[in-house]
Order: C-alpha cells, then structure tokens, then sequence
C-alpha cells in the first residue's frame, strides 16, 4: 500500500531492516509538508529522512513499550504502558504540542524534551546495556 494522499502526520514504525521499502510507499511529494514521526531504534534514520523529506516537518522521537514476540509474527503486550518522547526543535512546538496531545487523549504517555540528541540517545543507550545484560544471562528481562 502507498499513501496516496497529504497527512498531517506520518509515523514510520517499521524495523531499520524493512525503512527503504517503506520508504518507496512515502514518496516525497505526497507526504509534502507533514509532521513525520519516526519511532524506530537507532538514530541513523533522523538524517535519512530528513534528507528523503526535506519540505516535511521531522521530530526526533522515541517509543517505549514493554513486548515481546512470542513467535514470527506475534506480539505480546507484557505490561499496559506506552511512552512516546517527542524532540521539540526550533518552529516545531506547536505542531508537537498538538500531536501531544492527541496521543495523550489515545492514552499514551507523552514526554515533550528539547534535546533530540538525547531523546534518540537515551533509548538506545539503554537497549544496548539491557541487551549485553539478557545475552550474558541468556535470559529475557523479566
């Protein structure tokens, strides 16, 4: 499926290993000049795709959530939280207040930061201790 018509806004989930070809479906000219919100793990992707979409609006971002794949293809919810960190950078402020807040009347957390550097590095600070940490233990993070 390709989006065919403008947004406000546009949240890239997808695993770094699937983005180009979710990419090809968000042709520059559609997605035009919306909000896009890229909740992936890294921070390679923030360059990218302000390069890929440069009259759009890109706001450093961040997903927590406490899941596990169970199997190909299936996702467990492990516990009911959901925190979404928002970068507000320059001009963007009023355009992530109100995603904000939509996401809050949906019931996610939101945090709103000022540093992107930290919003993107914080997580993957995180992951990478908690994931030398189960691999050692081979055990999951209970």
């Amino acid at each position: 499926m390709r989006l065919s018509e403008p947004v406000d806004v546009c949240l890239v989930t997808v695993k770094a290993t699937q983005l180009a070809g979710a990419l090809d479906r968000l042709q520059p000219d559609v997605v035009g000049s919306a909000l896009i919100v890229p909740l992936l793990n890294g921070v390679e992707h923030v360059d990218l795709l302000r390069q890929r979409y440069p009259d759009a609006t890109l706001v450093a971002a961040t997903i927590r959530v406490d899941a596990s794949r169970t199997a190909p293809g299936v996702i467990r919810h492990d516990r009911p939280f959901v925190t979404v960190e928002l970068a507000v950078d320059g001009s963007v402020g009023p355009a992530v207040g109100w995603l904000a807040d939509k996401l809050e009347r949906g019931g996610v957390t939101v945090d709103v930061s000022d540093d992107a550097a930290t919003v993107m590095w914080s997580k993957l600070t995180f992951l990478t201790a908690l994931a030398l940490l189960t691999t050692a233990a081979q055990a999951a993070a209970d």
